[in-house]
Protein backbone atom coordinates (compact mmCIF):
# COMPACT_ATOMS: atom_id res chain seq x y z
CA UNK A 1 0.00 0.00 0.00
CA UNK A 2 1.27 3.60 -0.90
CA UNK A 3 0.44 5.65 2.22
CA UNK A 4 0.42 9.36 3.19
CA UNK A 5 -0.57 11.84 6.09
CA UNK A 6 -2.30 14.65 4.22
CA UNK A 7 -5.08 17.61 5.03
CA UNK A 8 -7.75 17.40 2.98
CA UNK A 9 -9.48 20.02 1.11
CA UNK A 10 -12.77 21.38 1.96
CA UNK A 11 -15.02 21.13 -1.36
CA UNK A 12 -15.77 25.04 -1.02
CA UNK A 13 -11.86 25.73 -1.12
CA UNK A 14 -11.26 22.92 -3.73
CA UNK A 15 -13.41 25.40 -6.40
CA UNK A 16 -10.50 27.88 -5.83
CA UNK A 17 -8.06 25.29 -6.30
CA UNK A 18 -9.86 24.49 -9.39
CA UNK A 19 -9.76 27.97 -10.55
CA UNK A 20 -6.23 28.46 -10.23
CA UNK A 21 -5.38 24.61 -12.38
CA UNK A 22 -8.01 26.00 -14.65
CA UNK A 23 -5.58 29.80 -15.41
CA UNK A 24 -2.31 27.14 -15.55
CA UNK A 25 -4.40 24.80 -18.12
CA UNK A 26 -5.16 27.66 -20.13
CA UNK A 27 -1.00 28.55 -20.40
CA UNK A 28 -0.30 24.75 -20.71
CA UNK A 29 -3.01 22.44 -21.51
CA UNK A 30 -0.60 19.44 -22.21
CA UNK A 31 0.44 18.76 -18.62
CA UNK A 32 -0.77 15.62 -16.07
CA UNK A 33 -3.26 17.55 -13.90
CA UNK A 34 -4.32 16.73 -10.43
CA UNK A 35 -8.30 15.30 -10.18
CA UNK A 36 -10.13 17.61 -8.35
CA UNK A 37 -10.80 14.92 -5.99
CA UNK A 38 -7.09 14.03 -5.22
CA UNK A 39 -6.35 17.77 -4.09
CA UNK A 40 -4.65 17.68 -0.50
CA UNK A 41 -1.72 19.40 1.21
CA UNK A 42 0.80 16.25 2.21
CA UNK A 43 1.73 16.27 5.77
CA UNK A 44 4.11 13.16 4.99
CA UNK A 45 4.56 10.68 2.42
CA UNK A 46 5.03 7.11 3.86
CA UNK A 47 5.61 5.51 0.88
CA UNK A 48 4.96 1.52 0.25
CA UNK A 49 4.00 -0.61 3.34
CA UNK A 50 2.59 -3.56 3.99
CA UNK A 51 -1.30 -3.97 5.30
CA UNK A 52 0.40 -5.25 8.37
CA UNK A 53 1.22 -1.78 9.24
CA UNK A 54 -1.86 -0.16 9.18
CA UNK A 55 -2.39 -0.43 12.84
CA UNK A 56 0.46 1.41 13.95
CA UNK A 57 0.20 3.72 11.28
CA UNK A 58 -3.40 4.81 12.54
CA UNK A 59 -2.04 5.22 16.38
CA UNK A 60 0.46 7.89 14.68
CA UNK A 61 -2.68 8.77 13.13
CA UNK A 62 -4.38 9.11 16.69
CA UNK A 63 -1.64 11.07 18.48
CA UNK A 64 -1.81 14.48 15.80
CA UNK A 65 -4.96 15.80 17.85
CA UNK A 66 -4.30 19.64 18.09
CA UNK A 67 -6.13 22.66 17.57
CA UNK A 68 -7.63 23.30 14.04
CA UNK A 69 -6.28 26.45 12.57
CA UNK A 70 -6.03 28.01 9.18
CA UNK A 71 -3.26 27.80 6.08
CA UNK A 72 -2.96 30.47 3.86
CA UNK A 73 -2.42 29.46 -0.03
CA UNK A 74 -0.49 32.46 -1.27
CA UNK A 75 0.89 31.81 -4.76
CA UNK A 76 1.88 29.23 -7.45
CA UNK A 77 5.61 27.62 -7.67
CA UNK A 78 7.54 24.70 -9.06
CA UNK A 79 9.71 22.23 -8.29
CA UNK A 80 11.69 20.49 -10.54
CA UNK A 81 10.57 18.71 -13.66
CA UNK A 82 7.54 21.06 -14.30
CA UNK A 83 5.50 19.79 -11.00
CA UNK A 84 3.03 22.93 -10.64
CA UNK A 85 1.60 23.80 -7.16
CA UNK A 86 0.04 26.26 -4.85
CA UNK A 87 2.03 27.16 -2.23
CA UNK A 88 1.13 27.57 1.32
CA UNK A 89 2.78 29.99 4.24
CA UNK A 90 4.81 28.75 6.70
CA UNK A 91 2.62 27.92 9.98
CA UNK A 92 4.17 26.32 13.10
CA UNK A 93 0.99 24.04 13.87
CA UNK A 94 1.65 22.47 10.07
CA UNK A 95 5.67 22.24 10.71
CA UNK A 96 4.81 20.75 14.40
CA UNK A 97 2.39 17.99 13.22
CA UNK A 98 5.28 16.92 10.21
CA UNK A 99 7.64 16.71 12.52
CA UNK A 100 5.66 14.60 15.01
CA UNK A 101 4.81 11.97 12.40
CA UNK A 102 8.16 11.76 11.16
CA UNK A 103 9.68 11.59 15.08
CA UNK A 104 7.50 8.48 15.37
CA UNK A 105 8.38 6.84 12.12
CA UNK A 106 11.81 6.60 13.58
CA UNK A 107 13.52 5.08 10.84
CA UNK A 108 12.45 8.12 8.74
CA UNK A 109 14.30 11.44 8.37
CA UNK A 110 12.85 14.93 9.14
CA UNK A 111 13.00 16.77 5.73
CA UNK A 112 14.50 20.50 6.27
CA UNK A 113 13.16 21.07 3.26
CA UNK A 114 9.48 20.39 3.67
CA UNK A 115 6.98 22.43 1.55
CA UNK A 116 3.55 22.04 2.58
CA UNK A 117 1.77 22.98 -1.19
CA UNK A 118 -1.28 21.75 -3.19
CA UNK A 119 -0.06 20.06 -6.12
CA UNK A 120 -1.66 21.40 -9.65
CA UNK A 121 -0.46 19.51 -12.02
CA UNK A 122 2.73 17.51 -13.63
CA UNK A 123 5.15 17.72 -16.79
CA UNK A 124 4.24 21.35 -16.98
CA UNK A 125 6.74 23.06 -19.27
CA UNK A 126 5.64 26.87 -18.83
CA UNK A 127 6.84 30.19 -16.30
CA UNK A 128 3.17 30.65 -14.50
CA UNK A 129 4.79 33.48 -12.97
CA UNK A 130 2.19 35.87 -14.35
CA UNK A 131 -1.01 34.27 -12.71
CA UNK A 132 -1.13 35.87 -9.57
CA UNK A 133 -2.70 34.61 -6.88
CA UNK A 134 -5.18 36.10 -4.46
CA UNK A 135 -4.41 35.11 -0.71
CA UNK A 136 -6.78 32.54 0.41
CA UNK A 137 -8.00 30.48 3.91
CA UNK A 138 -8.03 26.66 4.29
CA UNK A 139 -9.50 25.95 7.52
CA UNK A 140 -7.59 22.39 9.13
CA UNK A 141 -10.04 20.63 11.04
CA UNK A 142 -8.88 17.00 10.08
CA UNK A 143 -5.59 15.12 9.26
CA UNK A 144 -6.74 11.22 6.95
CA UNK A 145 -4.33 8.81 6.72
CA UNK A 146 -4.95 8.18 2.77
CA UNK A 147 -3.66 5.89 0.20
CA UNK A 148 -2.89 6.31 -3.18
CA UNK A 149 -3.98 3.81 -6.06
CA UNK A 150 -4.90 3.21 -9.31
CA UNK A 151 -8.41 2.26 -10.04
CA UNK A 152 -9.13 1.48 -13.76
CA UNK A 153 -5.97 3.17 -14.08
CA UNK A 154 -7.19 6.75 -12.43
CA UNK A 155 -4.65 7.92 -9.83
CA UNK A 156 -6.70 7.58 -6.47
CA UNK A 157 -6.26 8.92 -3.07
CA UNK A 158 -8.71 7.23 -0.81
CA UNK A 159 -9.22 8.00 3.04
CA UNK A 160 -8.46 5.32 5.79
CA UNK A 161 -8.90 6.68 8.24
CA UNK A 162 -8.99 10.32 10.14
CA UNK A 163 -8.64 12.29 13.09
CA UNK A 164 -10.68 15.47 13.67
CA UNK A 165 -9.21 18.79 15.34
CA UNK A 166 -10.12 19.92 18.55
CA UNK A 167 -12.18 23.30 17.27
CA UNK A 168 -10.29 26.66 18.32
CA UNK A 169 -11.63 28.93 20.98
Amino acid sequence: MRLFYAITIDPSVVKTVKYYQHLLRKMSPHGRYTRKENFHITLYFVGERPIEDLPFLQQVLNTLRSKSFTLYCHGISSFKRGLYYLAIESHPQITELYTNIATQLSHEVVDPHYTPHITLGRDINIDATSIVVQRFPIEVNRISLMESSRINGVLTYSELAHVDLIKGE
